[in-house]
This record gives C-alpha cells, structure tokens and sequence, in this order.
C-alpha cells in the first residue's frame, strides 16, 4: 500500500514537471501560417486598409481585420502577430483603442483604460519576438512622452521586434493612407522595410507634387533590412 501511494505521488510530481515545461511553450504556440493582425476604427475612417489585407493575403499571411477593437483584445495576442498594423488617431507614446481605451508603451497603473505593451509584455521572456513588422499608423506614433514612453522605439529596443514604422507629427488623408498602402504594395513583392518606405514617399509625392512629407506622411523606421515576404515570424 505505502509503495502504491509513493508511486502515485512520484507520477503527479512528474506530470506537474512536465506541464510546468509545456506551459510556455503553449502560451506562445505559433499559429501556421503566420498570423498578421490588422486594427483600423471608424474615426479616422478605414482609409487603404482593405488594399493592405489583400496585399498580406497575397504574401501568404493569415491575416484578419478587425474594426473598432477595445485596447485589450489589440494587446492580446500581439505575441502571435508577425505583422501587427493599427490604424487609428494616436498621441506621443500611445494610440487611441475603441469604448475609450488606449495601448501605451509605458505602464500607467494610474489610468484604468490605458493597456500598456509593457505591463503585458516587458516581464515575459519571448516578449514579442517573433514580430517581423509593427505598423503604427496613426500621428505622433514616433514622438517620446515621459508617461507613456515610446511606441516603436519600445517595440524594437525592448520588446525584440524586427522592424518597426511610426510617424512624426500629424497624419492627413488622403496622402497618409495613400503611403500605407504603396508601403504594403511594395513590401508584397519581396521589398525591404527601408525600400518600401522610400517607394512609398516617391509614390505618394507623385501623386501629389504640391503635399510636404512633413505633417502629412513623415515617418520613422527600425530594423529597415527586414523584409515581410515570404510570410514567416521573425527571430530575436
């Protein structure tokens, strides 16, 4: 009897040792093909985003596109995202999310509605390494705040991103989401970061000669050697 209750002693132990090691790696199971998860809300408006989800597919990304999406469920799998796009209004350090909610870099414990990527990530050990590309397409997406710190610079220097796109100062339409799209049209053929956001501008200037880069499309790169076709995840 004291040999059979060792036994199923010795047997649960195992079991608990062998669950604790799954854990991780189910917790950041990987999705095939990969995952590009795209995010855009009524206010601004949906702008080129239907033309981005097609480009995706046609890399070969299982992508989805969700509207009007609460900051929570944006911040959620962003782990399984190898092409993670927002396109929403945003301020220095953060972008706006739907029923009043927003993401930030920095924790803000103090603000109920903020989802910060580092209460979420920054204490977690593959953080968001398997992002190839984060696209914030929104303004002031670049700009540094001392409360909510710095998106993209984040994501790439903290977090484990390949690349990153974000944008200086205010966005108008049309031009700002003409440049997402040409962005995407050029990065599908097999074109680095760097290069489609050259594309991109030239793109975007020819159509409109008179528009200024500033204030209407400036943007900010890390990480400009990635390329997001073939569809795959990144590495750390």
């Amino acid at each position: 009897m004291k040999k059979f209750k060792l036994c199923r002693f010795l047997f649960i132990v195992l079991i608990g040792l062998v669950l604790t090691c799954l854990v991780p790696s189910i917790l950041y199971a990987l999705p095939s093909p990969p995952w590009a998860e795209m995010y855009s809300y009524s206010n601004p408006g949906y702008g080129e985003d239907s033309y981005i989800k097609q480009y995706l597919l046609n890399i070969g990304y299982d992508t989805r596109w969700y509207q009007n999406t609460h900051a929570y469920y944006v911040r959620r799998t962003m782990y399984q995202d190898a092409v993670f796009h927002i396109h929403t209004h945003g301020s220095p350090g953060l972008v706006l999310c739907g029923s009043n909610t927003q993401i930030s870099a920095k924790s803000v414990p103090s603000q109920d509605n903020n989802y910060s990527l580092e209460a979420r990530y920054g204490s977690t050990t593959d953080k968001l390494k398997y992002t190839r590309l984060t696209y914030w397409a929104g303004c002031h997406t670049s700009e540094y705040s001392s409360t909510y710190g710095d998106l993209d610079n984040y994501c790439y220097y903290n977090l484990g991103v390949d690349s990153t796109v974000a944008f200086y100062e205010v966005r108008h339409q049309p031009y700002c989401t003409y440049f997402d799209k040409m962005f995407y049209y050029c990065a599908k053929d097999g074109n680095t970061v760097a290069s489609s956001l050259l594309f991109a501008e030239y793109a975007t200037k020819n159509q409109w000669p008179d528009i200024s880069k500033e204030y209407n499309y400036d943007y900010r790169y890390y990480g400009g050697n990635i390329k997001i076709k073939p569809a795959a995840y990144g590495t750390y």
